[in-house]
């Protein structure tokens, strides 16, 4: 069994590009959820599905597929699940079908394309 020391793990063994890349999304996320965007999106969704959980299941499985095929899974869920959980809130309904449909959704429609889901070299 190897030990590495704590310098040696933190400067070989971390992607500090990915840990950048993911922390600037999520504070980008949590700048824009300020300006009531998602809020926007999740108001006019509800209304476009009438209120109906299977056609909002429906939708937002396709939105998610959709935006996974032309940008990369985490920021596609990192930007629907905040309108998401706005409208299971709105709604009064179960989120953990929904986040499974997102979550699953998301991995189909990434790998339609390269940019997707980029495989590793």
């Amino acid at each position: 069994m190897a030990f590495f020391s704590w310098d040696e793990a933190l400067s070989s063994y971390v992607d500090w590009s990915t840990i950048a890349l993911l922390f600037s999304m999520m504070v980008m996320i949590s700048i824009t959820q300020r300006t009531g965007i998602f809020e926007f999106i999740a108001l006019w969704m509800i209304k476009r599905v009438s209120g109906k959980p299977v056609a909002l299941f429906f939708w937002i499985g396709i939105l998610t597929a959709v935006g996974s095929a032309l940008l990369d899974n985490v920021t596609t869920v990192l930007l629907l699940v905040p309108v998401l959980l706005h409208m299971i809130k709105q709604l009064n309904l179960r989120a953990f079908p929904y986040l499974v449909n997102v979550i699953i959704s998301s991995n189909v429609g990434g790998t339609a394309t390269m940019i997707g889901d980029p495989p590793i070299l």
